[in-house]
């Protein structure tokens, strides 16, 4: 719904604490045995922490994100930013042999997730996508590519980039909605 999106834009600007619509799930079993997702309550600055962990590599305080990849290869920054890989929204992409998934967080915490390569995967929750971003180990307990860094997030960092991957579509959409240019005509007999 155009709508709700537009609300949730405003909400993230205007207000200190909004609802981002159930997009950290419960993840199934762990969760209590309920497989909806769970509201959380992400701060408008949470989210832009968020944004600049994705977009530029850069955590709390202005310092450079550091991570692994490969077992021992030692990157920091906009080299490891998630946007490299996934795309400017999230929605994935390739770079050389590496197709870089869908991570935005509908997707990541959906009920039923997308079944690849013959694994059935598991929906993330706050505990289960800290894991996989730290350790590379996904939800389901299978390895991560080494090719995805082995980030050195603090919590409030993890929680930044949850928000941020929850609202990654409607902060397209805001931008999108900016460049919209309206024109004006004179009332009739002007």
């Amino acid at each position: 719904n155009p709508l709700i999106k537009i609300i949730n834009i405003v909400a993230l600007l205007l207000v200190p604490v909004l609802p981002v619509n159930g997009w950290l799930g419960s993840g199934g079993a762990e969760g209590g045995g309920s497989h909806a997702p769970a509201a959380i309550s992400a701060t408008a600055d949470e989210a832009h922490l968020g944004r600049s962990i994705y977009e530029k590599g850069i955590g709390r305080d202005g310092r450079d994100i550091s991570a692994v990849v490969h077992g021992s290869v030692k990157l920091s920054g906009a080299a490891i930013a998630c946007g490299g890989c996934h795309g400017d929204h999230g929605r994935g992409g390739g770079e050389a042999f590496i197709q870089a998934p869908d991570i935005r967080w509908l997707s990541l915490s959906k009920r039923y997730p997308a079944r690849r390569m013959g694994f059935a995967e598991a929906s993330y929750d706050q505990a289960s996508f800290a894991k996989a971003v730290r350790t590379g180990l996904t939800a389901a307990d299978r390895t991560l590519d080494p090719a995805m860094p082995r980030f050195d997030l603090a919590d409030d960092e993890i929680r930044g980039l949850i928000a941020y991957l929850g609202i990654i579509d409607d902060t397209e959409n805001a931008t999108r909605a900016q460049r919209v240019i309206l024109g004006l005509l004179p009332a009739p007999g002007q």
